[in-house]
């Protein structure tokens, strides 16, 4: 199984000011981002499960979200893992909060590891109750991860009605219907399962590749959940 690495961390070192020629060519090429990821607690390695079948899903996975998600006035990073399409063996999902610029990361990801094969997350106080709460992406059925305002999570996804088990590739909280509270937006993908898995081969080597969704002819509908104001969608 081949291991991706999935996030590193950028930093702004500062802009060159143009109008300044005493700077000089050096002062120019300094780069503006280092690489500072591992020397700041952010050890992640996104796992796709690749297995030499070729399986669809295995190329599309991988997201995050940056978020004061335990309410002390600093952004926190939580992590989408993937997993094994074959097996249920999956790490789960990473929470990594902000300390002053060192970030530790939190077991079981307070309760926000789901372990189902992760493609993205969004962000929104969909209770109005003043934190940050995360809907997760999946190939299988997408979480919503209600936050208790102390980085802690407890999964509503059935309560709530947002249990979308289609391929979720990415979704977005917005209050569509302007009354006060936030909708939710779900963008699902292809209708895909590993028995229609179809045999592909890259047009530059010959050898076996993965497939383009066209081959699959079967795109999936896109849903719309519209907030309840109690915790629920419609």
């Amino acid at each position: 199984m081949r291991s991706i690495i999935f996030i590193s961390v950028l930093l702004l070192s500062g802009c060159v000011d143009k109008g300044d020629s005493r700077k000089g060519v050096t002062e120019a090429q300094k780069p503006w981002f280092q690489e500072q990821a591992a020397e700041r607690g952010l050890i992640f390695e996104y796992e796709s499960g690749e297995s030499e079948q070729y399986l669809f899903p295995e190329i599309m996975g991988g997201g995050g979200a940056i978020a004061d998600l335990d309410n002390d006035g600093d952004l926190d990073i939580y992590l989408v893992q993937g997993g094994n399409l074959t097996t249920d063996n999956s790490p789960g999902n990473q929470l990594f909060l902000n300390d002053g610029g060192l970030f530790e990361r939190v077991p079981d990801a307070g309760g926000a590891a789901d372990t189902g094969y992760g493609m993205g997350v969004t962000t929104g106080d969909y209770d109005n109750d003043g934190d940050v709460d995360l809907y997760v992406t999946n190939f299988g059925a997408n979480v919503l991860l209600r936050n208790n305002g102390a980085g802690e999570f407890e999964d509503v996804s059935e309560m709530a009605g947002v249990a979308d088990a289609s391929w979720g590739t990415a979704a977005l909280f917005h209050d569509l219907d302007l009354d006060g509270d936030l909708d939710l937006f779900v963008v699902n993908y292809v209708d895909w399962q590993p028995d229609i898995e179809r045999e592909c081969f890259n047009q530059k080597t010959s050898l076996a590749d993965y497939c383009s969704p066209n081959h699959y002819g079967a795109p999936a509908a896109d849903r719309l959940y519209r907030n309840n104001g109690d915790g629920t969608f419609t």
